[in-house]
């Protein structure tokens, strides 16, 4: 179970943050996109994902790139978590970087 499920505000701002993050990753280095929210009868279909996989809450994107991929080291010290697949790597935020206190304004 991820840490924030069940908090709304919380997920919100994670999405955004993890957006932002990935923006920089493609900008430098020339990558794409190739999947981001999925629903879960879409998920299913995917050979190798699972069942609750973070493409479902819209926490996780996977990305392709043009040129060399870059290292592990250099996508962690952005703040995010990277699984490596033969073709892509998947992307979402590191622990510690996934909760976030937000004081809203009536």
């Amino acid at each position: 179970m991820n840490s924030l499920e069940g908090t709304t505000t919380n997920a919100l701002v994670a999405r955004l943050v993890l957006l932002v993050k990935v923006d920089g990753v493609c900008r430098k280095y020339n990558a794409s996109v190739t999947s981001w929210w999925r629903t879960i009868a879409h998920n299913a279909k995917l050979p190798g994902s699972a069942a609750a996989s973070l493409h479902i809450q819209g926490l996780a994107l996977d990305v392709v790139y043009d040129g060399k991929r870059p290292t592990l080291s250099e996508l962690q010290a952005l703040g995010l978590r990277v699984v490596r697949e033969k073709d892509h790597d998947h992307l979402e935020l590191a622990e510690g970087e996934q909760n976030f206190e937000i004081e809203l304004s009536p």
